[in-house]
């Protein structure tokens, strides 16, 4: 884990949402397995810094908002999409 990811495993995001580990990233932002602290569920996170220039997740939360209603949430100094976590690598979001 290198010293300039934007999550850490471990922290909890607004106090509802825990990393447990870092599954990817790229030029976009990073992804992190997490677990949902009330549901008990795991989750992706979608995270990119809300400094970014180009807000990409925004754009995305618009799309999936009317697809499946996921969570958007600004926590710190960045921008995370909250989505169902389906094991064995990373595929795009089934509504």
């Amino acid at each position: 884990m290198a010293s300039e990811d934007l999550l850490q495993p471990g922290h909890v995001v607004k106090e509802r949402w825990k990393v447990v580990k870092k599954i990817g990233g790229g030029g976009f932002g990073e992804i992190y397995e997490g677990l949902d602290l009330v549901t008990q569920e795991q989750v992706a996170l979608k995270v990119e810094s809300a400094r970014q220039p180009k807000q990409v997740l925004k754009m995305e939360v618009a799309v999936l908002k009317k697809l499946q209603g996921e969570l958007l949430v600004t926590y710190d100094g960045l921008v995370l999409l909250i989505l169902k976590y389906i094991s064995g690598g990373l595929v795009d979001p089934v509504p």
